[in-house]
């Protein structure tokens, strides 16, 4: 019989079982700007490595064990860490793609990465999306690097 380990910092897998559980709703009813700005923190705490390499864990282990639908799961995911590690100093970005292919019908999808570009975790899906808009957090609010309009880009 596998053993039950409670979570070393309670108080954080508390708040991202709550920012977890209210994530499908907000997506529901705020657009893009206000859902990003009603995840991104309102402080950044110091640096603390212990908690940064917590954070994936904690989120994976909500994942397997909470089933509260299954719509717009990377999105869901992206919110909720991009959220906590910038909050605890772990600075990410949140980027935002669409696949249009012919079946496709601009199937969308998000994904986070660190500052410099490179991947943050594993996610095999985000090669196949053209980025259409990037925001990151910055001590006094959301900022957006870029949109790439369909015009622009076919010419």
């Amino acid at each position: 019989m596998k053993r039950i380990r409670l979570p070393r910092y309670p108080g954080l897998f508390l708040q991202m079982l709550l920012a977890w559980m209210a994530a499908p709703l907000a997506i529901r009813l705020l657009p893009l700007p206000l859902l990003l700005k009603a995840y991104s923190p309102r402080r950044r705490f110091a640096f603390d490595e212990q908690r940064i390499r917590r954070i994936p864990r904690y989120f994976e282990t909500l994942h397997r064990l909470v089933f509260f639908g299954k719509a717009q799961e990377c999105l869901r995911r992206c919110l909720v860490l991009f959220y906590f590690l910038n909050r605890w100093g772990e600075p990410v970005v949140i980027r935002f793609g669409i696949r249009s292919g012919p079946s496709d019908q601009g199937v969308g999808h998000s994904w986070l990465t660190r500052p410099d570009g490179s991947l943050l975790g594993k996610d095999p899906r985000a090669a196949e999306f053209s980025e259409m808009a990037v925001f990151h957090w910055k001590g006094d609010g959301i900022r957006q690097e870029g949109v790439i309009h369909e015009s622009s880009e076919r010419k």
